[in-house]
C-alpha cells in the first residue's frame, strides 16, 4: 500500500468524504489513537469466486484538534507501514503514538514486531530515527525488529469512546438474518435446478447456524456494554 493511498485516506477522513470505496470500522482506544479495520471495498455478490480481500489492521493517529495526522498500517504480523501528513511531520505524533499506545496494543498478540524501511525512500532517515528511538534493532539493510514484550502492559482506555449503540447491534443482527435467508433462498433455487432436495440438506443446517451468531452478538453486547473492550 503506497504513501499516496495512505495520504488520500487521511484527507478523506478529515474532510468526511463518503465517495471513496474504502470502508473503515473504527474503535478509539486512547485520546490520540484509533484502531480500525480497513476494507478496500465492500464485498459484493458479483465478486469472483475465491476472492477474499479481507481487512487490514490500521492505527489512525489524531492531534489535539481531533484531526487525523498519521496512520500505521499492519501489513502483516511481520511488517508495519507508517505515514504522517507532510504538514504534521516533525511534531512527534508518530513516536508518541507508537510509544504510548500502538506497540502496547500490538504486544497483546505478539512478542516481536518487524518493520521494513526502504533505504531509497526520501523518508528513510526520518523513519529510521523513529524506529531506533522506539527501540527497534537493525537486523539487516532494510529490516528492523523490536521485542514487544517490553511494551506489554494493560492498555488504559476510556469507556466514553466505545460505540455500543443498541441500534447498531440490531442493524448488524438484521444483516446476519439477511445472510441466513439468502442462503435459504439460494438453496431453494439449487433444489429446483437439480430436482433434488437431499443433496442440499447441509445448506439448511448451515443457514440455521446464523441464529447462533445472532445470539452470540447479543450476548457479547450485554457482556461489554459497560466494560472496556481492551
Amino acid at each position: 500500500m503506497t504513501n499516496e493511498f495512505l495520504e488520500s485516506l487521511l484527507i478523506n477522513l478529515n474532510t468526511d468524504n463518503d465517495d471513496s470505496p474504502e470502508v473503515l470500522f473504527q474503535c478509539r482506544i486512547t485520546d490520540n489513537v484509533v484502531f480500525a479495520k480497513l476494507w478496500l471495498k465492500k464485498p459484493h455478490h458479483t465478486d469472483e469466486i475465491g476472492h477474499q480481500s479481507g481487512a487490514y489492521n490500521i492505527y489512525l493517529i489524531k492531534n489535539s484538534e481531533d484531526n487525523y495526522v498519521g496512520v500505521v498500517l499492519e501489513m502483516d504480523k511481520q511488517d508495519l507501514h507508517w505515514f504522517i501528513l507532510e504538514s504534521e511531520r516533525g511534531k512527534g505524533y508518530l513516536t508518541s503514538a507508537m510509544n504510548n499506545t500502538i506497540l502496547t496494543h500490538l504486544s497483546q498478540s505478539r512478542s516481536y514486531q518487524r518493520i521494513s524501511i526502504d533505504k531509497n525512500s526520501p523518508f528513510f532517515k526520518a523513519s529510521e530515527n523513529v524506529a531506533l528511538k522506539l527501540g527497534f534493532i537493525k537486523k539487516d539493510e532494510n529490516s528492523y525488529e523490536i521485542d514487544c514484550t517490553r511494551y506489554r502492559k494493560p492498555l488504559i482506555t476510556n469507556n466514553s469512546y466505545l460505540s455500543l449503540e443498541r441500534e447498531k447491534i440490531e442493524s448488524i443482527n438484521k444483516h446476519i438474518n439477511f445472510l441466513k435467508n439468502s442462503l435459504f433462498f439460494i438453496t431453494s433455487e439449487l433444489e429446483m435446478i437439480f430436482n433434488n432436495n437431499e443433496d442440499f440438506d447441509e445448506f439448511y443446517e448451515i443457514a440455521h447456524e446464523f441464529d447462533d451468531l445472532i445470539n452470540k452478538v447479543n450476548s457479547t453486547y450485554e457482556k461489554y456494554k459497560n466494560e472496556d473492550l481492551y
